[in-house]
């Protein structure tokens, strides 16, 4: 009887060690930013489905003009004024939509900033009693 062999497969070691596990903080950070950038996603879905159809609202406009326009005895000077009146409301309202979403967008970022700062002073203050403690020597570094 041959006794079987075993072949052992040996597992490299890396000479590099492991790499360190992220910071509180920097978790902290990757999760506000998440947030941040779903909020901001989410906002901006719903006034989509909320903001009128600007684009299709002025061609229906000037569709309706054109065919007003086209009938015996028509006010040409009122209806193209019309027509005027309503292409600078959608201007005025795209535009205070544009300044909303700049204004949104200001708040996000200074509340994801707010956060940051936060959790930095945080950050300072343990390493600010760690350095004490190192200090007093009461723990060993």
């Amino acid at each position: 009887m041959t006794a079987a062999t075993k072949t052992r497969h040996l597992a490299a070691v890396p000479d590099e060690p492991a790499p360190a596990a992220p910071s509180d903080v920097e978790v902290a950070r990757f999760y506000v930013e998440q947030q941040a950038t779903l909020t901001e996603q989410h906002q901006a879905a719903h006034l989509a489905l909320e903001a009128p159809d600007v684009e299709q609202d002025l061609l229906d406009a000037v569709n309706r003009t054109a065919r007003a326009l086209e009938q015996p005895g028509a006010n040409r000077h009122a209806l193209l004024a019309d027509l005027a009146r309503r292409m600078y409301w959608h201007g005025h309202v795209d535009g205070a939509a544009d300044r909303k979403a700049g204004e949104r967008h200001l708040k996000i970022a200074d509340s994801v900033l707010a956060e940051v700062v936060v959790l930095e002073q945080r950050d300072r203050q343990a390493l600010r009693a760690t350095e004490h403690t190192i200090k007093r020597g009461t723990v060993k570094p």
